[in-house]
């Protein structure tokens, strides 16, 4: 177990402007400083290709500005996220590759994956962020998620330079929505996203009322 109580990255991955090859972490356990001043994340991973994440516990991620992150990555191709549990304020952020115009989330796939967002704040388990290009890429949630929004946010307003396809979102129950959120899954995109999947998803909509939003 790793106890962090500084700012900014417990564990990163980067070679500044060069492709970072395999590699990953296996069975820790990172713990946050739960509601501390500034900003923690987990793991980040920049411009990876074939780096996995196993077996492993990412908890009390959550700061007092609620921008504390459990898993953050910026591209590239295979990574893949198995048999974790994750608690934070944003769980998993998939952001814009530096170094590769369209290399951002290929070949991702995140599986018997528990996620649980921290704090008051109307954060997604999963948020993609602008320009984000996904290709060959799955979530396969088993487990269930709990609180936040919703399941998947992914909103650009600056369309990226390639189309994004194949996208799966399978196996998901997400509970104990965030009271005035509106949306369990958010894709709102300037350009066309070929070939998106949904199935075997169960939303229960706002909590502590009833309904599917």
């Amino acid at each position: 177990k790793l106890n962090f109580t500084g700012c900014g990255d417990l564990i990163k991955f980067s070679k500044n402007t060069s492709e970072v090859f395999n590699g990953g972490i296996d069975g820790l356990w990172l713990s946050g400083s739960n509601g501390g001043s500034c900003a923690q994340t987990g793991l980040h991973v920049n411009d990876v290709s074939w780096v996995s994440v196993e077996d492993v516990q990412i908890t009390a991620f959550s700061s007092s500005t609620d921008q504390s992150i459990g898993v953050q990555t910026n591209g590239r191709e295979g990574f893949n996220i198995r048999n974790a549990n994750i608690e934070a304020n944003t769980p998993i952020v998939i952001a814009k590759n530096p170094n590769h115009a369209y290399l951002d989330a290929d070949h991702f796939h995140f599986e018997n994956i528990y996620t649980e967002v921290l704090g008051t704040g109307m954060h997604w388990h999963i948020t993609l962020q602008d320009k984000v290009t996904v290709s060959n890429s799955t979530i396969d949630g088993q487990n269930p998620m709990a609180g936040g929004c919703g399941v998947v946010q992914w909103k650009s307003t600056t369309a990226p330079t390639s189309v994004s396809y194949d996208f799966k979102i399978s196996n998901i129950r997400h509970e104990q929505m965030t009271a005035g959120c509106d949306k369990e899954i958010d894709i709102e995109l300037p350009m066309p996203l070929q070939s998106l999947v949904i199935d075997n998803v169960n939303l229960q909509g706002p909590y502590p009322t009833s309904g599917t939003a």
